[in-house]
């Protein structure tokens, strides 16, 4: 397998060469004859052109992504990628368990723009093998903080249904109101569905 992506990468980096070089004999040819009468179907390759280098570079992210996601598994360059997942759920539920009560964030007087707590979800938009270990440990997703009465009433409530569908039968704890007539239990019976 590495030695088809040498020889794509081998002649993807001639074609850009070939590439390159042919704009810039395009623009240097165009600079020198100033052709006017030509202009409007220049104009019009170039245009189109300039999407076509849109998608390349869209199409080489995407090819970028995969193998920065390899280099950041590696033990080698990212050591905590040695520990047992076990482990690195246990790291996951201290972490979420040491944030502070929502009740303790609102009464907070410092408390300057309200968000709802960090943990899980930014844990597990790290990187992909994090990712797994957080939606793999239904106990990371058993505190639901709710915010009603609040600019982020919404999305509050579609985070508690996210977060009771990742909890599974866990037991689920929440923190803050409900809005009025619904009860947690509803939300957990709706996600499994």
């Amino acid at each position: 397998m590495l030695k088809d992506l040498r020889t794509a990468s081998s002649a993807l980096c001639g074609a850009l060469d070939h590439y390159v070089d042919i704009c810039a004999k395009l623009q240097s040819r165009y600079f020198e004859e100033r052709a006017v009468d030509k202009v409007d179907e220049l104009l019009d390759g170039v245009t189109s052109e300039l999407q076509l280098v849109a998608s390349y570079v869209t199409k080489l992210k995407q090819a970028e992504a995969p193998m920065k996601a390899l280099r950041n598994n590696s033990p080698i360059v990212v050591p905590v990628s040695r520990l047992p997942t076990e482990m690195l759920a246990r790291i996951f539920q201290i972490v979420v368990d040491d944030q502070p009560e929502l009740d303790d964030m609102l009464r907070d007087t410092l408390f300057v723009s309200l968000s709802l707590p960090k943990y899980p979800e930014s844990l597990s938009h790290v990187c992909f093998g994090w990712r797994r270990v957080a939606l793999t440990t239904p106990s990371l997703w058993t505190r639901i903080d709710l915010v009603m009465n609040h600019s982020l009433d919404r999305r509050s409530l579609a985070r508690a249904k996210v977060y009771a569908e990742r909890a599974g039968r866990q037991d689920i704890v929440s923190y803050g109101d409900l809005p009025q007539g619904l009860q947690l239990p509803c939300l957990v019976q709706d996600t499994n569905q």
